[in-house]
């Protein structure tokens, strides 16, 4: 069965594709933000009404080892304390260079819905050992079979 078409468009406030992108979707009452963190400070990021909600987000950067991306999912009621708290706060995360977050405009997500829907390990977790599919291999394994 295929899935329905949409259209996403990207949103530029800036000028610089680069910089914060908002991006909505068709028939979804929400939005996502992309930004590097160097735009964290900037009025166009800071200031942006989308981050006084509910939401998840995501932090990438590079792994230690180089290979690939480290990843550090979390969520905020709202989540734009919790961004600052990354970027120099108390909660400091040093590794990432840019954000992705999802925020629902239509008021319908809540700290409870956001909970149910996250693994919330309440830890730090390794995704390559820690994720698994649905015959119980790890996506570790499923990369050293390839």
């Amino acid at each position: 069965m295929s899935n329905p078409p949409f259209t996403l468009s990207i949103f530029v406030p800036d000028g610089d594709p680069d910089g914060l992108r908002i991006v909505d979707r068709t028939n979804w009452n929400g939005k996502a933000l992309v930004f590097p963190r160097a735009a964290w400070a900037q009025p166009s990021v800071a200031n942006r009404p989308e981050l006084q909600q509910t939401g998840v987000y995501l932090l990438l950067g590079p792994r230690e080892d180089g290979e690939g991306d480290r990843l550090y999912i979390g969520e905020g009621d709202p989540i734009k304390p919790r961004l600052a708290s990354h970027h120099s706060g108390i909660s400091q995360k040093d590794f990432w260079t840019r954000a992705i977050c999802f925020v629902s405009m239509g008021h319908t997500l809540n700290k409870a819905y956001v909970l149910a829907m996250l693994p919330v390990v309440g830890r730090s977790a390794n995704g390559r050992v820690d994720w698994k599919d649905p015959q119980g291999r790890s996506l570790k394994a499923l990369q050293n079979m390839s």
